[in-house]
């Protein structure tokens, strides 16, 4: 029978990526009881050269990332020269203790300051750690830390020299959130190869083995920032159609949206790295069930 499909599951599944975004979706849940401040963090693993990464957390909920050889200490993740400054990094159980009010709470994530306060201190929240596959995002998130507050990163955009492909105007707004996702991201992947990279160098230990060969580590990322493109695809993609229904409503036979009018993302989030079947073959998906 024939099914329509959502943008947001149509859109991946042409590129081929759904299933991964899915798994790593499944991967990188955490439980209700993480969640909830009931289940304490703490996560080890012990990698093929014998380092061992250990994360836990304090009954306050701030938490220790420390990588040792030999039970002797070699790199601590909340050092300043490895994490930002005036930052810290947290559990879901500090988030909870602090009243700090988020959708995001269990997950990783990271809070950039973004200016409006004074003094305001940023920290990086860890998700409920199970398996080595956590390392790189918790690195990633860490990577975050150096990038710079919202009003720097705008301001950084600003003095970009870059070609961008243009779209209608009332995508601007969409433009601009794109921009921005964009350069944090980047950055903060970035950041947390540099910071991986510097581990390595010093002290012969890869923290993203789990990663695979390069081009994993390439096609990873890649897949981590088409999750924002879609998103953000999406919301270009409603606006486009918002324009045709105008259109109709004038008499216009314009049956789609143009792949001008939204798809236009692509140079700021490395789609080139995937198969394309075409803007919009991707509307219908018939499938058979017996």
């Amino acid at each position: 029978m024939e099914r329509i499909l959502t943008f947001e599951e149509a859109r991946p599944r042409s590129e081929k990526t759904w299933e991964e975004l899915q798994a790593e979706i499944a991967a990188s849940a955490p439980s209700v009881e993480y969640k909830e401040g009931r289940k304490m963090l703490h996560f080890e693993h012990i990698f093929s050269t014998g380092h061992k990464i250990e994360v836990s957390e304090s009954d306050e909920g701030e938490v220790t990332c420390l990588l040792s050889k030999d039970g002797l200490p070699v790199v601590d993740l909340s050092d300043p020269k490895i994490l930002g400054n005036n930052y810290k990094i947290v559990s879901a159980r500090y988030l909870l203790k602090n009243k700090i009010n988020s959708k995001k709470i269990g997950e990783f994530y990271t809070n950039v300051p973004d200016g409006s306060t004074k003094g305001e201190k940023g920290f990086v929240a860890v998700g409920d750690m199970r398996s080595a596959a956590d390392i790189p995002r918790l690195v990633h998130e860490v990577g975050h830390s150096w990038v710079p507050n919202i009003p720097s990163a705008r301001e950084a955009i600003a003095r970009q020299d870059k070609e961008q492909t243009s779209g209608p105007e009332y995508q601007d707004t969409v433009r601009e959130e794109a921009d921005l996702v964009s350069y944090l991201e980047r950055s903060a992947w970035a950041a947390a190869l540099k910071i991986a990279r510097g581990i390595k160098d010093k002290n012969g230990v890869n923290i993203f083995e789990n990663m695979g060969t390069a081009d994993d580590v390439r096609r990873t990322v890649a897949l981590c920032l088409s999750s924002y493109r879609y998103d953000i695809e999406s919301t270009a993609y409603l606006n486009a159609w918002k324009d045709v229904w105008k259109e109709q409503e004038k008499g216009s036979d314009q049956k789609n949206p143009r792949a001008k009018d939204w798809d236009i993302f692509g140079g700021l989030f490395d789609k080139k790295i995937f198969s394309q079947n075409g803007p919009m073959e991707f509307e219908i998906e018939e499938e058979t069930k017996k």
